[in-house]
């Protein structure tokens, strides 16, 4: 998907895919967290915050169907929703 300042955002939605959508992101001290979007877009644009160093400061994120994150996942209308809450 993008690859910003050596860390990469990886989609793992499959073609076409339109609904909510997962973010798995990664810390620099490897835990691994979960949020859910309402939109792809939404969840596309959360990816871009994770993974720049001023804003996120996180090392990995994947995109995922919504369905396949935990139930302790947080859910978020909107990408800014998601940098706020940080």
């Amino acid at each position: 998907m993008q690859d910003i300042d050596g860390t990469a955002g990886i989609s793992y939605l499959p073609d076409g895919y339109q609904g909510p959508a997962a973010m798995k992101y990664t810390t620099p001290t490897a835990r691994d967290h979960w949020a859910v979007f309402a939109t792809v877009d939404e969840a596309r644009a959360a990816i871009g915050i994770a993974l720049r160093h001023d804003l996120g400061g996180y090392c990995h994120a994947e995109l995922h169907p919504a369905a396949l994150a935990p139930d302790k996942a947080s859910f978020f209308t909107a990408a800014l929703d998601w940098l706020a809450s940080d």
